[in-house]
């Protein structure tokens, strides 16, 4: 599988208005939207669907913060997405 990076998007509001409330309850948007972007990171690196994952690091989830430009950032090294799920799911920006 051949790997790139990119940057994607999707309409924020009505993520955090519409999706978010149906998957998290009452959670704070804030609280949501980051358990929303680990369990997708863990779901990405689930060893026993890809047994390949397990020697290539993807048990690592990374994040970062930067407090001075706002950006809240989580890395996995799991599986990702193809090009064609990437398109269906996701607006490019």
């Amino acid at each position: 599988m051949t790997t790139s990076k990119g940057k994607s998007g999707f309409d924020i509001k009505h993520y955090v208005q519409d999706v978010l409330p149906l998957q998290y309850g009452h959670a704070e948007p804030q609280i949501a939207s980051l358990m929303e972007l680990i369990a997708n990171a863990l779901d990405a690196s689930r060893i026993d669907l890809y047994p390949s994952l397990r020697d290539a690091g993807a048990l690592r989830i990374e994040i970062s913060i930067d407090s001075g430009d706002g950006i809240l950032e989580v890395t996995d090294y799991g599986i990702g997405m193809d090009k064609d799920r990437l398109v269906k799911y996701h607006n490019f920006i």
